[in-house]
């Protein structure tokens, strides 16, 4: 499961949204968020969240400039797996930056710091 809290929302979202996503399978039947969430009846941040958690479980979901999709080949999904790739990364490296700057706070006192710029 992804960030998101599965208790926000139950078996019934899901299925709404599994549902609407069934019209949207091919990055040529692509969806804004928006536009899913009204096939599905729900708000956009909880079929975010359902497609965040499902993605990868349930089906494979793609991206283009248009919006989301059901991919039909590990291809179609492609561009959305790098994206999500990318953002980890760059996520472990900010993780990496906080452990050193945390690391570095033991050695000297938080006012000498002051935002990096102390030598």
């Amino acid at each position: 499961m992804s960030g998101s809290d599965r208790a926000a929302y139950g078996r019934l979202d899901v299925a709404r949204v599994r549902a609407a996503m069934e019209r949207h399978v091919g990055p040529e039947n692509a969806a804004p968020i928006g536009r899913i969430a009204r096939e599905a009846g729900l708000n956009e941040r909880k079929v975010r969240a359902i497609l965040s958690d499902y993605d990868g479980e349930a089906f494979l979901q793609g991206e283009c400039g248009v919006g989301r999709f059901v991919a039909r080949t590990p291809e179609e999904a492609g561009a959305m797996t790098a994206r999500l790739k990318a953002r980890a990364l760059e996520e472990l490296a900010r993780v990496e930056r906080r452990e050193a700057f945390a690391a570095a706070m033991r050695v000297r006192p938080v006012e000498q710091l002051a935002l990096g710029l102390a030598s």
